[in-house]
């Protein structure tokens, strides 16, 4: 393929991620619809026909596209005309789901059990209906990621707020533990066992200070 045929290609690509379905690629444009571009070329890394892609390569298509289809600023991207009937833009308050899931790094699981899904200060919780999205999602964060079960119709019920991006993509800013379905925490990060000393006994003892004896009478 040719280098302009390969640019026209990416082209095609980014419009249809920025503009209709980033869910499908599991990314969440900000309530101004812009998508960083390194979480762009790692998205795009994860489909074979594109597993090569540079930021660079993703960067001057952006700025060499002849129609003008693209808005680029401090390293985030975005379409300039957004297809409203998938993607919600800005992000609209919804009823959710009955489920949706959430993949999180292990070690952080004793905590989330504790004291629910919380979003870091100006971001939001991804949520997605889809189980294998969600892995997709989590395993940029962690190879071997948990994957939790929110009842995020039962907490919009009573109270939580939902927000919908696009058809696969939802998001919270806090999740309380008793709307998250998962494993015991001991059987996700299982204590591990501490060997303990084992005691010296009276004879071994005596058998050590007895011979540090015979060495200074040169037995």
């Amino acid at each position: 393929m040719s280098f302009k045929r390969k640019q026209e290609a990416l082209l095609k690509v980014l419009n249809y991620l920025l503009a209709y379905r980033p869910d499908e690629f599991g990314l969440f444009p900000n309530e101004e619809g812009f998508v960083s571009v390194d979480s762009i070329k790692q998205a795009l890394s994860e489909e074979e026909e594109w597993k090569f892609v540079k930021k660079s390569d993703i960067v001057e298509a952006i700025r060499s596209d002849p129609e003008g289809k693209f808005e680029i600023k401090d390293g985030k991207v975005r379409s300039i005309e957004v297809f409203s009937g998938f993607l919600k833009i800005p992000y609209e308050l919804t009823l959710p789901p009955k489920i949706l899931y959430c993949g999180i790094k292990k070690k952080a699981y004793p905590f989330v059990r504790e004291k629910g899904l919380i979003a870091p200060k100006e971001t939001y919780i991804p949520l997605t209906p889809s189980r294998d999205l969600a892995l997709r999602i989590a395993k940029r964060r962690d190879p071997k990621p948990l994957i939790l079960e929110i009842q995020a119709h039962e907490a919009s019920r009573k109270g939580v707020r939902f927000f919908q991006v696009a058809p696969l993509m939802f998001l919270a800013k806090e999740i309380p533990p008793s709307y998250i379905l998962g494993p015991p925490v001991e059987k996700v990060l299982p204590k591990k066992k501490v060997k303990a000393k084992r005691s010296k006994t009276k004879t071994e003892k005596r058998g050590k200070n007895g011979g540090k004896e015979r060495r200074k009478k040169g037995i």
